[in-house]
């Protein structure tokens, strides 16, 4: 029996989602143009995500746009469907599947939509203060279902069977969110994301206890002169990140040692270090593409 030859070059490659930011991710990653639901003529996609897990969320996505697709006689495709979140350890790996409607969930709108980006940040942000610290260990988590429907023959056709391949890659980031936002290039929280420092030892701030109301750190010790030096930048500092005076020097200090979030960097270099990124490296290893 025959079914698509071993390239995938002539394949459309279908993404389930109408999110822009996402789009523009995977075209510049694969290279070639990638449809949507919308731009087949598919309208109003939005299945219930009611999975426990990214994975689970993925396959749903997938599997609703398969169906739609099969509708129309579509074959000769690979339909990919991407969940994503991000997991705050201080909130016990929240807010997780619920990452893109987390301002409604905390506020018990358990009904509505997913929240706006700025929504969702400024939720967290006050989870983290109510907790009373500036930030935690995160990490971002990006799963990637496929669905390869193969180019059907006359064979295949006279047979009634049709071969589909399905499976799921995954990527993982991780970092440490923060109070702070930083970055205007990417979307969701990736402006509150920090996976480099500069200026400090990672190793021991990613063993700090993230506490607002210390006075002192273990990491940072800095003589009066160095004080009095760096205490100029201050003002400009609170105005630009939004951090209130009542934090001691040595927290601002960390805060404005972080300088690269994911909301900072180009999107090639994003990309190279980013859940999503290293997902679709692994879905294009996966794919042979």
């Amino acid at each position: 029996m025959q079914y698509a030859p071993e390239s995938k070059d002539t394949y459309r490659i279908i993404l389930a989602t109408n999110n822009t930011h996402k789009l523009k991710e995977f075209s510049n990653a694969f290279g070639k143009e990638i449809y949507t639901p919308q731009s087949l003529g598919i309208q109003d996609f939005n299945p219930t995500e009611n999975g426990k897990t990214f994975e689970e969320n993925a396959l749903i996505k997938a599997n609703a746009l398969h169906v739609a697709l099969k509708q129309q006689s579509q074959n000769n495709m690979i339909i990919l469907a991407d969940d994503s979140g991000l997991c705050v350890e201080a909130l016990n790996g929240g807010p997780g599947v619920f990452s893109a409607r987390f301002a409604h969930i905390i506020n018990n709108n358990v009904t509505a939509g997913n929240s706006s980006d700025t929504e969702n940040r400024q939720a967290l942000k006050r989870e983290l203060k109510k907790r009373g610290i500036w930030g935690s260990k995160a990490f971002f988590q990006c799963s990637i279902a496929y669905i390869i429907d193969y180019k059907q023959t006359e064979e295949s056709i006279y047979q009634k069977s049709f071969l589909v391949k399905s499976g799921i890659a995954s990527g993982i980031c991780n970092g440490i969110v923060a109070i702070k936002e930083l970055g205007s290039h990417g979307f969701g929280y990736d402006s509150m994301f920090y996976r480099d420092f500069e200026g400090t030892r990672k190793a021991e701030l990613m063993k700090c206890n993230f506490l607002l109301e210390q006075e002192s750190s273990d990491i940072y010790q800095h003589s009066s002169q160095d004080s009095k030096i760096k205490a100029s930048k201050q003002q400009d500092f609170y105005d630009t990140h939004d951090i209130t005076k009542k934090y001691s020097y040595s927290i601002n200090h960390i805060l404005e040692s972080l300088q690269y979030s994911l909301a900072s960097i180009p999107l090639e270099e994003k990309m190279k270090i980013s859940h999503r990124g290293k997902a679709i490296a692994e879905l294009k290893k996966i794919l042979q593409l």
